[in-house]
């Protein structure tokens, strides 16, 4: 007998915002502080999208201790469950999440907070193929994803992909073949990780929670 819940679970993977660790991709166009602050405001962006979505439990895994105040605060800020990564690389930790997810949801989806394009509609449509097809994507323009959402889980999905490169999606879409597993994939979206990103944000429209997306 089944005794998932039915509601969705949103996963959303953050980190602490320290200056000099995090979107060092940026550093040609911005300072160390002003990415951290960036950094902050997509995260908060990613988890007050999440946390309108109908029917659908947020957790936020961080990196670090599990008490660290910032993932507190934010937690409590949004009713979501805090977690504390677990895994050697992204791929064994978003395998972990997964694995820990599906023991309590039929449908788990997992992002990260570099997407401000994701939309409530977005995570409603993944929500929704995932009761045609054991998987769901939305695809990134730099190759990669921006949202994966699972009904079950297989370590293969995860195992040895060039995490970070152009060649994630396609890495992604052989395994799922290898599997025989169906998938969806969404409308192809952007996500921010390069200089010439930042011009894509200010262009886009998409207001950050509070203040401005670089102070």
């Amino acid at each position: 007998m089944n005794c998932r819940l039915k509601g969705a679970k949103i996963i959303v993977f953050g980190k602490k915002p320290e200056a000099g660790r995090v979107k060092t991709r940026l550093f040609e166009a911005i300072s160390p502080t002003q990415a951290a602050r960036l950094h902050t405001q997509l995260l908060e962006k990613t988890l007050k999208t999440a946390s309108e979505v109908s029917h659908a439990h947020v957790e936020i895994w961080g990196e670090g201790e599990r008490r660290e105040p910032f993932f507190v605060c934010l937690a409590q800020r949004y009713q979501a469950a805090f977690y504390r990564q677990k895994g050697f690389d992204l791929g064994g930790r978003m395998h972990f999440a997964f694995q820990q997810g599906l023991n309590v949801h039929r449908k788990v989806i997992l992002v990260g907070s570099d997407c401000p394009a994701l939309s409530k509609a977005t995570f409603q449509s993944a929500i929704q193929s995932l009761d045609r097809v054991p998987a769901v994507f939305v695809p990134a323009m730099d190759g990669g994803y921006t949202l994966i959402g699972l009904r079950q889980v297989h370590p293969y999905l995860f195992w040895k992909i060039a995490w970070g490169t152009q060649r994630v999606m396609a890495q992604t879409r052989s395994r799922l073949q290898v599997l025989r597993w169906r998938w969806d994939e969404l409308s192809e979206t952007w996500d921010l990780d390069r200089p010439e990103d930042l011009k894509r944000l200010m262009d886009s429209g998409i207001q950050p929670v509070s203040g401005d997306w670089i102070d």
